[in-house]
């Protein structure tokens, strides 16, 4: 039974190798001590067989997935970010808006949640999206903040089809063409290939 479920699961994920999740998203004046998070749900139906599939696979087994060791982390990766950055600037820029900036303080914080999803310690998802707005506001101005994610598998050109991905999701195009001026973008790569990608959007002013 548990090898049909896994079998199946990898089935369905295969068959729809591009996966983004509601576009996360916190507002506030100042930096406060909690930060509100609101998600979009216009891609649930996307992902809502996989994550029921998913669920089930978990139950059957008795246990959460397994932590697993994700890829080095190499000047390809790093290549892929700088290129996330670079084609979500291109679409801005389209639209007539304003280039965003890159930060170090966000890319470090996105990163870092790609690794977690990578590895299994979290589950593709926005968790944790409050703590790292209140770490970036640590270190920076933050007034307004959002976040993409995605994960995809199986592609020549990853990072052409995250950006595609958020680029037609109403959500994640929404934080897309935002009013923001500083982002961050962290990718990893898990042990099965797939590739995890994290775009944090901040406005300081």
């Amino acid at each position: 039974m548990r090898v049909i479920l896994a079998t199946l699961l990898k089935t369905i994920s295969l068959s729809c190798p591009q996966t983004c999740l509601p576009a996360g998203r916190f507002v506030s004046g100042h930096p406060p001590t909690g930060f509100p998070t609101k998600a979009f749900g216009n891609d649930v139906e996307r992902v809502f067989l996989r994550w029921v599939l998913a669920s089930i696979v978990v139950f059957v087994m008795g246990c959460s997935a397994p932590i697993q060791h994700i890829a080095p982390r190499t000047e390809f990766i790093r290549e892929m970010e700088r290129r996330t950055f670079t084609l979500v600037n291109e679409y801005r820029v389209s639209q007539r808006l304003k280039p965003l900036e890159w930060s170090d303080i966000i890319g470090e914080r996105a990163l870092r949640h790609s690794e977690r999803m990578a590895s299994n310690r979290v589950r593709f998802s926005h968790a944790g999206f409050e703590n790292r707005v209140k770490e970036i506001a640590a270190k920076m101005q933050v007034r307004n903040s959002s976040e993409n994610v995605g994960v995809n598998w199986g592609y020549d050109d990853p990072v052409q089809k995250f950006v595609e991905g958020w680029i037609a999701s109403k959500g994640h195009l929404e934080n897309i063409v935002g009013d923001f001026e500083f982002t961050g973008v962290g990718i990893a790569k898990s042990a099965d290939g797939s590739y995890y990608a994290t775009q944090i959007f901040v406005l300081t002013r």
